[in-house]
């Protein structure tokens, strides 16, 4: 899969300025980023040789490119996904190839019936 043109939107809901990750500029930044950077499709991507299956609402990143990506250390991108598999708003699943960050709800709060 080569990447594709950035297109479409997410939603965010209006409640979120209730969440402690309103408060933290860096932190909503990082799950915006989760957000926007989830699959809006199933897809499939080639890592390392391998075929790799990637389902909707899932990012398929590894530590280290969040870690550049967001200019954190790897001890505090651990700790905030961490954080926000402890509050119930993603699943992490770590391979040898990197690492599924699926968004939990991503079908409540993605769907749109146009």
């Amino acid at each position: 899969m080569k990447d594709k043109e950035k297109v479409g939107f997410v939603a965010v809901y209006r409640k979120i300025q209730d969440h402690w990750i309103w408060e933290d500029p860096e932190r909503f930044h990082a799950w915006v980023d989760i957000l926007m950077s989830a699959q809006f499709a199933d897809s499939e991507t080639i890592i390392k040789g391998k075929l790799v299956k990637v389902p909707r609402g899932t990012w398929f990143i590894s530590l280290r490119k969040l870690e550049k990506r967001w200019g954190w250390s790897r001890p505090k991108v651990s700790l905030f996904l961490s954080m926000l598999e402890s509050e119930q708003m993603i699943n992490i699943k770590k391979t040898g190839l990197g690492t599924f960050i699926k968004v939990l709800n991503y079908e409540v709060y993605q769907y749109l019936n146009l």
